[in-house]
């Protein structure tokens, strides 16, 4: 089974595609970090120089790493990108095809 990972503005988006049935909630396993997970994604930011909003980038790219996705969905695939340039393959944005 593929493992598909999306970021809170896919989510969000999938929820209102979705509105009526919600049949997404069914598929879904919430990712949680860690406190010294998140402890050591935000030394990792600091030191790659991530700052403000792309710190949250950077902890969705923690979550799905941790459960080694084989999508990861976003609609700011240019941060992701400059984050994580090893997950670059891995990078999807909702139907760009």
């Amino acid at each position: 089974m593929t493992k598909v990972y999306l970021d809170t503005s896919v989510l969000i988006a999938a929820f209102v595609a979705d509105e009526p049935r919600h049949n997404i909630v069914k598929r879904m396993t919430v990712v949680s970090l860690t406190a010294k997970e998140t402890f050591r994604m935000l030394s990792e930011a600091e030191e790659n120089g991530i700052r403000g909003g792309g710190v949250y980038d950077a902890l969705h790219l923690a979550a799905a790493r941790k459960v080694n996705a084989d999508e990861i969905f976003t609609l700011n695939r240019r941060h992701f990108s400059a984050f994580a340039p090893d997950l670059s393959s891995r990078l999807r944005v909702p139907g760009s095809g």
